[in-house]
């Protein structure tokens, strides 16, 4: 019997994991929150210290974790997986990422000698539990066959889609339709409301119609007790709508449902619905279509900062916000100073030996890996998030960055920043920006925190030379 790893405990991972060890499967664990690993240890699993582990110990290891920075991070970080992959372990990458993310991790196992299966599911917790799950599976048919037995516990179906990325491909894809979906009965059952007809008649109208369907009745009483409990969070579906995004603007494909759809999920995400399931999105266009801004007696609503789930503020070990609002600026006028990296050592002190990757830069955009230096660390950073200044929208960007090192030196930042023209002329420049590890604990505990003073001469420098 193979010995199996798993990495990546969520909502998702817990269920998958448990139905491995329910089968009679030897299972090791890892987490970074070692809490979630409660539930597996009281069921069998071992729980070890690190990825490296995970992989010397097993004979094909599991990943299911969030998104493509935790991923990376798990494969490259100091006694991660990379560092114990050896010919004939198979690495089994069931996230949700980027088609070009699986071929690069691919790549990356490879080197070691190891195989590389890319294979997200379609199917959200309850499907996870019950084990029916849909496999979507790329890669090599010889890495594939070696998981074809612990996919049919996982899953009620396997399809095997191709080559290394294929599978990632087939899963934006169908959850671009699962949000279409989710908006297109939003919108519906709103507008019957608005229209004077009783939501619960029109929902059973639905369930009547050709246009029912396990998905629908699956959100059914959601709709019906205006209550959202998660099965498929809104702040996935708003990540991989994004990843849909990208993926359309580098195939040249214009997708105008996917434009709409990526936009209302991310306003529910922006707006406190990110744990929520996706079907809360009836909620948010409800809500939009209350709303009303009353510019001149000095009501306005700002937006937010969105966040990945790991780097929330307040569950992180470091965190910073600084904010101010300028006369006589927009947006538009404030975004080239920042998205030109090559501007920002004229106005800022603390940014220096910027580089880009693969040729590109020194504009950011979205997905652009980038290099700098800043308090003395050397960054590498991955734009995750790219939306510039348009009508009636803030601008955005973000980007993950990261410090390779061991436990006492290994240091992960979420910082993101959002311009915003308010009434009267004036535009709101927000900076914010999350750390996980222990330079962030050591940055946290000096008084004044650095991080805010040196983040306020950023954005102070940033207004200065737009102006």
């Amino acid at each position: 019997m193979k010995a199996l790893g798993w990495i990546g405990l969520g909502h998702m991972g817990v269920p998958m994991a448990t139905n491995l060890l329910q089968a009679g499967h030897r299972v090791s664990t890892y987490n970074r929150s070692r809490d979630k690993a409660t539930t597996l240890k009281e069921a069998g699993a071992a729980e070890l210290n690190s990825p490296r582990e995970i992989v010397e110990q097993s004979d094909i290891v599991f990943i299911m974790l969030s998104d493509s920075h935790a991923i990376r991070s798990v494969l490259t970080q100091a006694d991660g997986v990379l560092e114990a992959v050896t010919p004939g372990k198979v690495i089994v990458n069931m996230s949700t990422i980027a088609p070009e993310d699986a071929v690069e991790f691919a790549r990356l196992v490879s080197e070691g000698g190891g195989r590389y299966v890319d294979a997200p599911v379609s199917g959200s917790v309850g499907a996870a539990k019950a084990g029916q799950l849909v496999i979507l599976a790329g890669g090599q048919e010889i890495a594939i066959e070696a998981a074809q037995a612990y996919f049919d516990i996982l899953g009620k179906e396997t399809i095997r889609f191709g080559a290394t990325g294929t599978g990632s491909s087939a899963k934006l894809a169908i959850n671009l339709l699962l949000g279409i979906m989710g908006q297109g009965i939003g919108e519906a059952v709103l507008l019957a409301e608005k229209s004077g007809v009783a939501k619960e008649k029109f929902l059973e109208l639905i369930s009547k119609s050709a246009l029912n369907s396990p998905f629908f009745q699956m959100k059914k009483d959601m709709y019906v007790n205006d209550n959202f409990p998660a099965a498929f969070v809104v702040g996935l579906m708003s990540k991989d709508l994004g990843l849909v995004k990208a993926q359309a603007n580098r195939l040249g494909t214009i997708l105008p449902l996917a434009e709409a759809a990526d936009t209302t999920y991310r306003s529910a995400k922006e707006h406190g619905k990110a744990a929520l399931d996706m079907a809360a999105v009836y909620q948010e266009l409800r809500e939009q279509s209350e709303v009303k801004y009353v510019h001149q007696e000095g009501e306005y609503e700002m937006s937010d900062i969105i966040w990945p789930e790991q780097y929330l503020p307040g569950t992180t070990d470091n965190y910073v916000s600084n904010e101010i609002i300028v006369a006589g600026l927009t947006a538009a006028e404030v975004w080239p100073f920042l998205n030109n990296t090559s501007a920002w050592p004229a106005y800022y002190s603390n940014a220096s030996e910027i580089r880009f990757h693969d040729g590109t830069g020194p504009e950011l955009s979205q997905g652009a890996r980038f290099r700098f230096t800043t308090f003395g660390f050397p960054v590498e950073a991955e734009v995750t998030e790219y939306e510039p200044p348009a009508a009636g929208k803030p601008a955005r960007v973000a980007w993950h960055g990261w410090v390779e090192g061991d436990a006492e030196t290994r240091l992960d930042v979420h910082h993101a920043w959002l311009f915003e023209d308010l009434p009267g002329g004036r535009v709101r420049i927000l900076t914010q920006e999350t750390q996980i590890g222990k330079p962030a604990q050591d940055l946290a505990r000096t008084k004044p925190n650095p991080m805010l003073n040196a983040h306020q001469e950023w954005i102070d420098g940033l207004a200065n030379a737009s102006a």
